[in-house]
């Protein structure tokens, strides 16, 4: 992809501006109007040229100056999450000094800038390392949204209909690029990250109610509701999947970003797998939509970051306060972690950064080697995996046999049938067997064959020593779901 090349430009360090040639008579406006267009067309190199040699005609001009540094930016992410850190440096430097004429320093653009020029150089002085454990991420993109009988907090029928644009795509692979550099370098290389990418022709159908605002409801998407499960995307893989990152679109549906929510979805509504970290991403909330909101919004390329630090605190056995930079927060946090400094500077994120920071470089290393210490996996960032630490055991036909079981099955009515296993797991828990054994046997009406109804009703028989009823339920599961760890008990003896 354009957006992802390495972009090698002539640059100046030492000045503002790269000095490009000159076509003659052209006025910085038009050199403007000509980066604005090349930006939009995805000629991120021509437009750089243009934005330079726009500030180079009129040096003064804050719009020229503006875009300059954006580019320049640009560029220089390019090229620190291709390794090229020289050419990192030259674009990051020039950003720095454009910056630093227009606007001066302190915000948050600044503090963006001068982080990613910090930790190039700290990423250039690892050198050709090798990662203690590469991190597996399977990212999936649920193209198309079309919610269906959705409301909000009042009742009110939810509308949104929408498909994922590749500029947000590509916006968002950026987003991962960076939190893969972040990571390396603030682990002093210890862990790294690779991400597999699907772009799903499937449609996200549903979302739940999270929280009710005085003025809107926040929902959640729902990832069983997909018109074709996301199942055959991660079953095969289920033991190479250390974390799942999930996009999709929300217009009309406000969500927040959040981490460790998204399921293994094996079969909608009826079978999932072991925990693993997780984010999920709305595109139309966090991820630019167009190349001027991608190369001008470089700060907030932050989100992605923000949200795998809660899988690190999942993995590494629990950081807190949860959001310990907030302002509410720093005292609890100090007491806590009495060697963690918060950066002074009051600008978004800066505090935020120390918090992470302090954490990559003590807090997660001192748990790895905790957590080596008992698995016995070495090296210690081993452990910050998910599929070494828990994997799925179930065997690989299963999938198979399984899906073709419930082929004729609608959504809708697998769905049913796992909010009343839902129902019945609570009365089962609650020792309301009876309550359990109707609600289980609800669910079955549904869907005749769920693994989990079918082996709790074979148990309820069993301790009931109805072993017709036994028979029933589990020659049946052992039809369709052939799992050791559903197995039927020995039969109890008859009355």
């Amino acid at each position: 992809m354009k957006a992802r090349r390495v972009i090698l430009l002539g640059v100046c360090i030492l000045g503002v501006c790269a000095l490009p040639v000159m076509a003659a008579g052209e006025s910085a406006r038009s050199a403007h109007d000509t980066g604005m267009a090349k930006l939009e067309a995805g000629d991120f190199s021509g437009a750089a040229g243009s934005f330079a040699q726009a500030c180079r005609i009129e040096p003064d001009n804050r719009t020229y100056l503006l875009w300059h540094m954006r580019l320049q930016v640009f560029l220089g992410q390019n090229a620190a999450f291709a390794g090229n850190h020289r050419q990192a440096i030259a674009s990051f430097t020039q950003a720095l000094n454009a910056k630093e004429k227009f606007s001066g320093s302190g915000d948050s653009e600044h503090l963006a800038i001068k982080r990613l020029l910090d930790l190039t150089r700290e990423h250039q002085a690892l050198g050709a390392f090798r990662p203690e454990y590469v991190h597996r991420v399977r990212v999936l993109y649920i193209r198309h949204t079309d919610l269906k009988d959705v409301v909000d907090k009042d009742g009110r029928p939810v509308k949104s209909k929408g498909s994922i644009k590749d500029s947000q795509i590509t916006a968002s692979i950026r987003a991962q690029d960076q939190l893969k550099f972040f990571i390396e370098t603030m682990t002093r290389g210890k862990l790294s990250l690779s991400f597999e990418r699907t772009v799903l022709d499937t449609t996200l159908t549903r979302a739940v109610i999270y929280a009710r605002q005085a003025n809107r409801t926040m929902f959640r998407p729902d990832f069983s509701s997909t018109s074709e499960s996301l199942g055959p995307h991660l079953f095969p893989q289920r033991n190479s999947i250390d974390s799942v990152f999930v996009y999709f679109v929300n217009p009309g549906f406000p969500v927040w970003p959040f981490a460790n929510g998204v399921p293994m979805v094996y079969i909608p509504y009826t079978w999932y797998g072991p925990g693993r970290g997780s984010i999920a991403m709305p595109m139309d909330a966090a991820v630019a939509k167009n190349n001027s909101e991608l190369v001008a919004n470089f700060p907030h390329s932050w989100v992605t970051f923000h949200e795998f630090f809660h899988v690190i605190e999942r993995r590494s056995g629990g950081i807190g306060p949860t959001h310990g930079w907030l302002p509410e927060s720093i005292e609890k946090s100090k007491k806590a972690f009495p060697a963690w400094v918060p950066d002074p500077n009051d600008a978004w994120t800066a505090t935020e950064y120390t918090w992470y920071r302090y954490h990559l470089q003590n807090t997660l290393p001192a748990r790895m080697r905790l957590q080596s210490q008992k698995s016995k996996l070495v090296p210690p960032f081993k452990n910050f995996s998910f599929a070494l630490t828990s994997p799925d055991a179930h065997a690989d036909g299963l999938f198979a046999t399984y899906s073709r079981a419930l082929a004729g099955i609608s959504l809708d009515r697998l769905r049913q049938a796992g909010e009343l296993v839902a129902q019945a797991d609570k009365a089962r828990w609650g020792k309301r067997a009876d309550e359990a054994r109707a609600l289980y046997i609800q669910a079955l009406r549904h869907n005749p064959y769920h693994h989990r109804a079918l082996y709790e009703l074979g148990m309820d028989a069993h301790r009931r020593r109805d072993n017709a009823a036994v028979e029933r339920y589990f020659s049946i599961l052992e039809r369709v779901f052939p799992d050791p760890k559903h197995a039927r008990p020995r039969p109890a003896r008859a009355r």
